[in-house]
């Protein structure tokens, strides 16, 4: 979809977005996506803007239980780009990111690349460490590891415990 010059300024200009690849992406990928890189505009873009309407007319249980419907998965994805940010600050690597194909079956939360050691780690972070799954980020990961041929690779799970 065209969308003219709004994004490219909104990137450059103000950094309220962001555009990303997915790691280990060519540059002309069509995998790429726009994403809200404020927090507090993302959390209000998210709970508030869709129903202000509750805000207006005063029907905040309305809001909360609209909220309390998406909050965990917000949760979710505030807590991968709190590790995808720890990671890049205190480990040595060459590049970190996420990983996604193009279908949407595949998706893996945060993958560190080390090409200097030939070494990757292929992340899953879920709030609950009760429902992390190694053997699912095994078998989901399968289709790229062709990317990592000759790398060493790790299998991780993060969880609210590891923060």
């Amino acid at each position: 979809m065209e969308t003219g010059p709004y994004p490219d300024r909104l990137k450059k200009e103000y950094g309220f977005v962001d555009n990303v690849a997915p790691v280990m992406s060519r540059t002309d990928t069509k995998s790429t996506r726009w994403v809200v890189s404020d927090m507090y505009l993302r959390f209000y873009f998210r709970f508030l803007y869709p129903y202000w309407s509750y805000v207006e007319s005063g029907r905040f249980d309305l809001l909360r239980r609209s909220t309390e419907q998406s909050l965990e998965s917000y949760e979710g994805h505030a807590l991968e780009d709190f590790f995808r940010r720890r990671i890049s600050e205190q480990d040595v690597y060459t590049s970190v990111g996420g990983y996604w194909n193009r279908k949407g079956d595949v998706e893996i939360d945060i993958v560190v690349v080390d090409d200097i050691d030939k070494c990757c780690r292929l992340i899953e972070v879920k709030r609950n460490r009760e429902k992390l799954n190694l053997q699912l980020l095994r078998k989901k990961s399968e289709p790229i590891l062709k990317l990592f041929d000759g790398y060493d690779i790790g299998y991780e799970g993060l969880s609210m415990d590891d923060v």
